[in-house]
């Protein structure tokens, strides 16, 4: 191959790379930055469900939701973020990537430790109930 051909090709495959992190997005909340890419919902009727939502429980513990996917099955892909409390004996803040699904208007999560509920009680505002070992806690979450 001569040599042009191959800065061709590198060029080439760099800007399919810059494309595909064009859509990619960075939300710091909780004092945890997390990089995101939101996909399209199918159904459509689902996207009310989609974004950065923002709150906390018990109004003491930081938390936020990224849902990043929703399927024509209602699988869901989002990130779980949480801040440090020394109340709740969480000493770093941190993040895990959770799978959950949507049934009617209610995101549901559940782990090996507990779960999560979230209400769409409207256009910007989640409800949330977080239940596990250390017992339930009530939310409230914004759309950002």
């Amino acid at each position: 191959m001569k040599n042009w051909d191959l800065s061709v090709i590198a060029g080439l495959a760099l800007a399919a790379l810059s494309a595909s992190a064009a859509g990619a997005e960075t939300v710091k909340a909780c004092d945890v930055s997390v990089d995101y890419k939101t996909v399209p919902p199918d159904p459509a009727a689902a996207a009310a469900f989609q974004g950065v939502w923002v709150g906390s429980w018990d109004s003491v513990l930081c938390s936020a939701l990224i849902v990043e996917s929703i399927d024509a099955s209602g699988k869901v892909q989002a990130w779980y973020i949480y801040g440090r409390s020394p109340q709740y004996q969480i000493p770093q803040a941190g993040k895990q990537h959770w799978t959950g699904k949507i049934v009617d208007k209610k995101l549901e999560f559940r782990g090996g430790r507990g779960g999560a509920d979230y209400t769409l009680t409207s256009a910007g505002q989640l409800d949330g109930l977080y239940y596990g070992s250390a017992g339930q806690f009530k939310g409230t979450f914004a759309k950002k």
